[in-house]
């Protein structure tokens, strides 16, 4: 069992932003030195995912004795986008859609938009089911 901030983590956030977001990852099993990482999500649970998913990928690969192409790897973080997660949709004005439907997606939301939006006029509209 890998456990996060023992075995993997980020060293160092470098920029979180409308743009994405670049860290430092360190993971004690299945790196030599740190790895520079870009996803284009913001948010530090974005990181963690993308942390998260790596050393899991990282583990597989590993178990398959098979080799990392980093150079796609890290191009393909650098592309990923969810849809309806903090999803870019408008660019003037602009509109991003997020699907929270949980108490920690909305503190997510809440975080990443008072981190990384704070520049911007915010309109908030939201749909919710009662037993949600």
């Amino acid at each position: 069992h890998y456990q996060w901030d023992r075995d993997y983590g980020v060293q160092m956030v470098q920029e979180t932003g409308p743009l994405g977001s670049q860290f430092i990852m360190r993971s004690a099993h299945f790196l030599d030195q740190d790895l520079q990482v870009t996803i284009g999500m913001m948010g530090d649970h974005q990181i963690h995912n993308a942390t998260t998913s790596l050393e899991a990928f990282m583990a597989w690969m590993a178990l398959e004795d098979r080799v990392i192409n980093w150079p796609k790897a890290i191009a393909s973080l650098a592309s990923t986008h969810w849809i309806g997660r903090l999803e870019k949709i408008h660019a003037q004005p602009v509109i991003y859609l997020d699907g929270a439907h949980n108490m920690e997606g909305l503190m997510a939301l809440k975080q990443v938009v008072a981190e990384n939006l704070k520049d911007y006029q915010i309109t908030l509209l939201y749909g919710g089911l009662k037993k949600k």
